[in-house]
C-alpha cells in the first residue's frame, strides 16, 4: 500500500516540475481534476491487479477491497485539495455539463458491457479461460466487477480529458 503513496508523490512531483505551467494554467479546474482522478485510479487499481492473485479467500478479498476504497478516497481528497489550491474552480456552464454527460455515457457503456460479461461468465456461457481456472466463481465475480468499475472510471476520466482538450 505504501507504494501507492510513492506513485502519487511521483505524479505530483512530475506535475510540479516538468510541466509547462502555462499549459497547466490553460486547463480548466475540471480537466485538472480529471487528470488527477485518472492518475489515482490507475495507481490504486494497478496495485489491485498486482494483489488479485493473493486474494483468493473471502477475508483477503474483503481486506483488499476495503484497502482500495480507503486508498481511493484518501488519495482523491489529498489530490483534489492540492489541485483546488493551485487552480481555483470555475462555475459550471453548459459546456461542462455537456462534456460530463458524454463522459458518463461512455463510462456507462463500459460498465454495462463489463457487468454483462461478468454475468455471462458466471453462467458459464463464455469459454473458460486458463488464466481464471484457479479462481472460484465468487472471487471471479468480485474481481471482475471491481475491475469493471475501475475501467469505467478510467473511461470517464479519459473522456473528460479528451473532450476538454478537443474543446467540445
Amino acid at each position: 500500500m505504501s507504494y501507492i503513496l510513492d506513485i502519487m508523490y511521483c505524479i505530483l512531483y512530475i506535475m510540479s516540475c516538468n510541466l509547462d505551467m502555462g499549459m497547466v494554467m490553460s486547463m480548466t479546474h475540471k480537466e485538472i481534476t480529471a487528470w488527477v482522478s485518472l492518475a489515482v485510479t490507475l495507481a490504486v487499481f494497478g496495485y489491485y491487479v498486482a494483489e488479485v492473485p493473493h486474494a483468493l479467500t473471502a477475508a483477503a478479498m474483503a481486506h483488499l477491497y476495503i484497502g482500495i476504497v480507503v486508498a481511493v478516497v484518501l488519495l482523491e481528497i489529498v489530490a483534489m485539495t492540492i489541485a483546488s489550491l493551485l487552480h481555483r474552480p470555475e462555475k459550471t456552464d453548459e459546456r461542462d455539463r455537456a462534456i460530463a454527460t458524454r463522459a458518463y455515457r461512455n463510462a456507462y457503456f463500459v460498465a454495462a458491457f463489463g457487468a454483462s460479461l461478468t454475468v455471462l461468465q458466471l453462467l458459464d456461457f463464455l469459454v473458460p479461460s486458463p488464466l481464471l481456472a484457479g479462481l472460484p466463481a465468487p472471487a471471479l465475480v468480485v474481481h471482475a466487477l471491481v475491475l469493471t468499475l475501475a475501467a469505467a472510471e478510467v473511461v470517464r476520466c479519459a473522456s473528460l480529458i479528451f473532450y476538454y482538450r478537443r474543446g467540445a
